[in-house]
């Protein structure tokens, strides 16, 4: 198991711990909403629902696809009567177009590094393709992504304390290899049991390579922000927003 359901296998029991309240949820759901302005939606790689649930709550109907049966399995258990269907299987594989009504989906999105996770360029590719297949002809593909951290890249590695509590350490180290675009990232948190060691494996892409994989895929450029807010994007931009279509 590699990508991004390795990444579910390990994080799953921790995801909603770590990841389930960041303060741009509510932005998201937001902007995600807006743009899909009523048609079905598509997310790929929501993980245990951070998005999803609350978008459905707006009255979209998302269809999920998610690799890590885990994080599947956490996802369908939160659903109550929320308009949400849970798919599991890898997006650079499955023919996303057969999962959406005949026209499309309006609305494609990946959040938080989700492309990243697939680790070769080959599959990152492919998973742009088969979105943008799956979309209306006014649809739109919507990637969220960090800006790769030049500083690291020079370096190699860099560690630090991610978290600190009364009984618990979290301790981080990145490395990265600009040969193969390459990123590993290795927490261990330390809570007086045995230690719980948690990876992450990515193939970062800048925003220009993102673009280029959009073109191949029949889709430009539309609009991008530094985050969910709606900032412009610049030099100083740690992260982006990307908004594609036809």
């Amino acid at each position: 198991m590699t990508g991004s359901a390795a990444y579910g296998e390990h994080w799953a029991e921790v995801y909603d711990e770590w990841f389930g309240q960041l303060d741009d949820t509510e932005y998201a759901v937001a902007v995600l909403a807006e743009l899909a302005d009523g048609r079905e939606a598509l997310e790929i790689g929501p993980g245990t629902g951070r998005l999803t649930l609350p978008l459905a709550r707006t009255g979209i109907e998302v269809t999920a696809v998610e690799a890590s049966p885990s994080m599947a399995r956490k996802l369908r258990d939160k659903v109550v009567d929320e308009p949400i269907r849970v798919v599991d299987g890898d997006a650079a594989v499955i023919q996303l177009a057969e999962l959406g009504p005949a026209v499309g989906f309006g609305l494609v999105y990946l959040s938080c590094n989700t492309l990243f996770q697939l680790c070769t360029q080959e599959s990152q590719v492919d998973c742009i393709a088969r979105a943008a297949e799956a979309l209306r002809p006014d649809g739109v593909l919507v990637v969220e992504a960090s800006v790769p951290d030049v500083a690291l890249l020079h370096a190699g590695s860099k560690h630090g304390v991610r978290q600190v509590g009364a009984d618990r350490v979290a301790i981080t180290q990145v490395r990265a290899d600009v040969a193969t675009q390459r990123q590993v990232t290795t927490t261990v948190v330390l809570d007086g049991g045995p230690p719980t060691v948690l990876p992450v494996v990515e193939r970062y892409i800048s925003p220009a390579e993102l673009d280029l994989m959009s073109r191949l895929g029949g889709l430009g450029l539309s609009e991008r922000w530094s985050g969910w807010e709606g900032r412009p994007f610049d030099s100083r931009s740690t992260g982006h927003v990307s908004v594609y279509s036809r």
